[in-house]
């Protein structure tokens, strides 16, 4: 059956094409995974692990962390500085990263930040074909505020587009984040919806519902959500 040893042939050669032209991704264990700060501690460490079966070069920045139209926004800052800037991690070893806080003026309002953690591309590995997926991981920064505060979390819903849009909008001092979030028409149970984040403090965040998610004509909706400070519900009018 020689055309069918040529289809069989044929096949290997590509899959082997196929798995020549790739290559596995790192890996990178952190710890922790969320850093606080403030002006009594005013340092952190993390500590980054290469679980791969690569040498690594990683790359840290600092951000500043904001939300503008229900959207993270990120700036270049030097209010929070990461060391080392640029380090090599062999497989298995780890490497200690140490954060600093560099503005310790006194704010009404919790700091918000993030490092953000970018694997280099190896030079040596250039050419030949090969597609590398790169890590790129964040880890956020909270530095608390000079008073004590906690978040307020307030909701809205409009219909826009053929969607229905739920705006968070946390009118206090401090941040809080949402595990699990669930909507339903007046009257229902709420429906679990797989959507959650941080709502940063004098800011709000968007979750834009579509297809079977969307309440279909109600104008009235609860909205349910599992937060790290406590669970919340709330009636709300559709605008």
């Amino acid at each position: 059956m020689p055309s069918l040893r040529r289809l069989i042939s044929g096949g290997l050669a590509l899959l082997a094409l196929f798995l020549a032209g790739r290559a596995d991704a790192g890996s990178l264990e952190l710890y922790p995974v969320r850093v606080d700060l403030s002006a009594e501690r005013t340092t952190a460490t993390m500590k980054v692990r290469n679980t791969g079966g690569e040498r690594m070069t990683v790359e840290v920045r600092t951000t500043a962390w904001a939300q503008a139209d229900g959207q993270d926004v990120y700036q270049p800052t030097r209010a929070v500085l990461a060391s080392p800037p640029v380090f090599e991690l062999h497989p298995g070893k780890e490497q200690v990263v140490r954060l600093g806080l560099i503005d310790r003026t006194p704010t009404p309002q919790e700091g918000t930040y993030r490092v953000f953690l970018q694997e280099l591309p190896d030079p040596a590995a250039a050419g030949g074909g090969a597609v590398r997926t790169l890590l790129r991981i964040s880890v956020p920064v909270f530095v608390a505020q000079a008073a004590p505060g906690g978040p307020s979390l307030g909701w809205t819903a409009r219909r826009e587009s053929g969607a229905l849009v739920l705006e968070a909008k946390n009118a206090g001092s401090a941040h809080t984040r949402i595990h699990a979030l669930a909507v339903g028409e007046a009257g229902q149970a709420p429906q679990p919806l797989s959507m959650g984040g941080y709502v940063l403090p004098g800011a709000s965040r968007r979750f834009v519902l579509r297809g079977p998610q969307l309440p279909v004509s109600s104008k009235t909706i609860t909205i349910e959500a599992q937060t790290e400070h406590g669970p919340t519900r709330a009636t709300v009018p559709v605008q």
